[in-house]
């Protein structure tokens, strides 16, 4: 993608540490995709956006409210949802959201499910269903870590406090899962790696707000492609798709800012779900 067309990706300052925050939506029984987001970026590149979404948050009246999809039906932050978005445009890095079809199940093999809870203990405390997030989650950042890191850069992980990391034994958990399976696209194992979630927050909501935009994205997304299902208008090849007039509101605007061309916050979504011959297809997808 890069050779295709340079400045894709951001570029990262390798002596700096790499920051992550990942949220992930479409967990509800009623979605037929789930999504996950993740934002990384570095800590030189947030001082506008601290003044920013200070500024946002006193004009709109938000004080200690979450700007958080699932509470977007609340007036004062739908109202601040569109300058939100604007003043994030300004950070440099890159946002990426997996959306993975229900109906494809698990992507990992029975017998390794079995093995994994033989040798590992702790997961056989673990549902099925919250294994499967912590893998998926550590096998598509692994991806994009390795894809944009450099060797011995600090990482620090900041994740959504949901199932996969509910207290500070998952915490742990998911951060040895992740170091296990990233050694495996890095070639190393990452020396310097910190994993805590946004409950580690001061009271500015600094960190999550900054969670707030694999938030945003990944429940407007979910909701947005269960749409594009239940109509049967999944994009196909290149051809453009419509999409369905029920998607509108708070869904449709955080749309229409991915539609927008890149600013320094590069916006990639990429969707998985089944083929036919039981392979996986694989498409990024542009909003226009």
């Amino acid at each position: 993608m890069e050779q295709k067309r340079p400045g894709n990706f951001p570029v990262f300052d390798p002596a700096a540490p790499l920051l992550v925050f990942s949220d992930y939506g479409g967990g509800h029984s009623a979605a037929h995709f789930e999504s996950y987001a993740f934002f990384l970026t570095q800590p030189a590149i947030l001082a506008q956006w601290e003044t920013d979404r200070l500024d946002i948050r006193w004009a709109y009246g938000l004080a200690n409210c979450s700007m958080a999809y699932k509470k977007l039906s609340a007036a004062d932050r739908a109202r601040a949802l569109w300058p939100w978005l604007v003043a994030a445009d300004g950070l440099d890095g890159l946002l990426v959201t997996v959306l993975v079809a229900r109906s494809l199940g698990s992507m990992f093999s029975a017998t390794g499910l079995a093995e994994l809870r033989q040798k590992e203990p702790e997961f056989g405390m673990l549902k099925d269903g919250t294994i499967e997030r912590v893998f998926r989650i550590a096998h598509f950042l692994s991806v994009f870590v390795a894809g944009l890191s450099s060797a011995q850069q600090e990482l620090v992980w900041i994740t959504d406090e949901d199932e996969i990391a509910a207290n500070p034994s998952r915490l742990n958990l998911l951060q040895r899962t992740f170091a296990s399976v990233s050694a495996m696209y890095l070639g190393r194992v990452p020396q310097q790696l910190h994993c805590a979630t946004t409950a580690f927050d001061n009271r500015s909501r600094q960190l999550e707000d900054l969670a707030s935009l694999p938030d945003l994205v990944a429940g407007a997304l979910a909701d947005a492609y269960t749409q594009q299902m239940i109509h049967d208008a999944l994009p196909v090849g290149h051809d453009p798709v419509a999409i369905p007039v029920s998607i509108a509101g708070k869904t449709g605007e955080l749309l229409k800012w991915l539609s927008l061309p890149d600013r320094a916050l590069r916006r990639m979504v990429f969707a998985l779900w089944p083929a036919d011959d039981g392979k996986i297809y694989v498409n990024k997808i542009v909003f226009r």
